[in-house]
């Protein structure tokens, strides 16, 4: 699409070639890049899954119209619109219980679907104050896919709806900042038909000074902060940004962690380990946010093995699952959009942390290393595979300890479509 936006500029005949099913969300990204009229052919869906046949067909039968577009297409030529002015928020008034301006929200796209607090001038100012930053600086000036401009008023609007305290909004800024990143493309992240979630992760002293979770349940409900902060991010990507199905976002299925995004704390005092951002270079009393999209998580878990060398294999066994968005990334020719930093993320309880490195003296490397020796997928014919791995490097791996007590862990696969980076840390500020 980007490349679209840069060939009609340089008066390159260029036609998009759409599903039926996927046309309303090219119209949407289209008309986020820039380009109000797509020039596009439409095609029976599905492509995938389908013989050489199947798809020979339809492409002869599409290219009349690829012709006819390519040699005729032009766009109308109108006056550009008037650019909204994003500060102050607009302001209204409404008379009414609690349910119903969740009802009107909801109704005008103004909330995805959980209840909300009706942010209120009082509340949204009372939010502003546990930032330095002024309300009227813009934070994002597109959020994709409909290029929303997020002022941090608007930030503190959306914390507000979500039932944030004023003290969560660094973290919140910070998270956005990572998001915002363009090697993340959130474009792509929050536009295509695999579920991603955003996963957020916090180290440093702000995680005792708010309170967020790093033990039992840390990616669950019944932590105040973990809970509201990513629902407020998620509201501010899906309201302001506007990727809510069916036609900003496409997800085939969806699941949870697009509603509210998770937000955990490294359990740093559990971890054998230096701590996640001082492994990525910040100072120890820093506080840095890592911000991450992907997922849904697969949990594995082992109570009956003993050594770190065979849990590691179950845990190989479960990393190398068949079907994720980024399987077989090392069978793929060196132009695909799948690229070499896509990085997957290991969510370690601190007892396996604690069996690798207290007792058998495993370091992360350790654990990369016996990880990308093992977690083999297969690859190619299902009836006839071959094994690859689901990660360019063992450096790929990110391992991040938390949860409480009890064997179990997370691995979050990568979407790494487009994407110079996977992972985005931003230390956080006022």
């Amino acid at each position: 699409m980007n490349q679209l936006g840069l060939d009609i500029e340089k008066g390159i005949p260029t036609v998009t070639i759409v599903t039926n099913e996927f046309i309303d969300g090219a119209i949407s990204n289209a008309q986020g890049l820039g380009v109000p009229e797509l020039p596009v052919v439409v095609v029976p869906h599905p492509f995938g899954g389908q013989s050489e046949e199947a798809l020979r067909t339809k492409a002869d039968n599409a290219f009349p119209d690829i012709l006819d577009v390519a040699a005729d297409w032009a766009p109308t030529v109108t006056d550009l619109p008037v650019e909204v002015p994003a500060y102050p928020a607009e302001r209204i008034e409404f008379e009414g219980s609690v349910e119903d301006v969740n009802e009107m929200f909801f109704e005008r796209g103004w909330s995805s679907g959980l209840p909300i607090i009706p942010p209120t001038p009082e509340r949204v100012e009372a939010m502003l104050q546990g930032t330095s930053r002024a309300p009227d600086e813009i934070l994002w000036r597109e959020v994709p896919p409909r290029k929303g401009i997020l002022t941090i008023e608007l930030v503190a609007v959306h914390a507000a709806m979500a039932g944030c305290k004023p003290e969560y909004m660094p973290v919140i800024i910070a998270a956005l900042e990572g998001l915002k990143d363009p090697r993340l493309n959130w474009r792509a992240l929050t536009t295509t038909t695999h579920p991603n979630g955003i996963l957020v992760m916090v180290n440093g002293p702000i995680v005792d000074e708010l309170g967020i979770a790093t033990g039992t349940g840390a990616a669950g409900p019944g932590y105040h902060p973990n809970v509201s902060i990513g629902y407020a991010l998620s509201l501010i990507t899906d309201i302001v940004g506007g990727s809510i199905s069916p036609n900003g976002d496409k997800s085939t299925l969806g699941w949870a962690g697009n509603t509210v995004s998770t937000v955990i704390g490294e359990a740093e005092a559990e971890s054998p380990w230096e701590p996640y951002h001082v492994e990525k270079g910040f100072n120890k009393n820093d506080s840095v946010v890592t911000v991450f999209s992907g997922g849904p998580p697969v949990n594995w878990q082992d109570h009956s093995q003993h050594t770190i060398r065979q849990i590691m294999a179950t845990a190989a066994r479960a990393i190398a699952y068949d079907g994720q968005n980024s399987a077989c990334l090392s069978e793929l020719p060196p132009d695909s959009s799948f690229n070499g930093s896509c990085e997957v993320i290991l969510v370690l309880n601190w007892e396996f942390a604690q069996i690798a490195a207290a007792e058998e003296g495993w370091s992360k490397d350790d654990l990369r290393e016996y990880l990308w020796e093992n977690a083999l997928a297969h690859c190619g014919d299902p009836l006839d595979p071959v094994l690859q791995h689901n990660f360019p490097s063992p450096e790929n791996i990110q391992i991040f300890v938390s949860g409480g007590a009890g064997k179990h862990s997370q691995y979050w696969q990568s979407f790494c479509v487009g994407q110079e980076k996977t992972v985005i840390s931003v230390k956080i500020g006022d």
